[in-house]
């Protein structure tokens, strides 16, 4: 996990990539506290490449507190890393939580394009 800026505006990368069911418990725990210590809004960049979204972990992401702290904290997420059923569990969570900042790319890099082109939108 870690941070960078596009165009002057934070963007937190959170790295799922290749995470077991138990892992991606930990790891949605530390952003939980991240976003928590965050006092203004950012984007968010999510990698859940070859990793393994349990039921617990599916559960956390629809009902737990991360909910409340995204729409409260986060501008616009590009997710990568979604394979068919990932990306129908994602689609669920949408409508679920009225969380309409997602947008699903194949790779890093047309996510970060996206990100940018999303970016230059809001700040000019």
């Amino acid at each position: 996990m870690s941070w960078f800026k596009i165009e002057g505006q934070k963007v937190f990368y959170a790295n799922y990539r290749g995470l077991d069911g138990e892992q991606m418990i930990e790891r949605l725990d530390e952003i939980i506290q991240i976003y928590r210590l965050e006092p203004e809004k950012f984007y968010s960049l999510i990698d859940f490449t070859n990793s393994f979204l349990s039921e617990e972990y599916i559960s956390e992401m629809m009902n737990g507190e991360i909910t409340a702290l995204r729409k409260q904290k986060i501008i616009k997420t590009a997710v990568i890393g979604l394979n068919f059923a990932k990306v129908a569990i994602l689609e669920v969570y949408k409508v679920l939580n009225g969380d309409e900042k997602f947008k699903l790319f194949d790779t890093k890099e047309e996510a970060l394009e996206w990100l940018t082109s999303e970016i230059k939108k809001r700040t000019s």
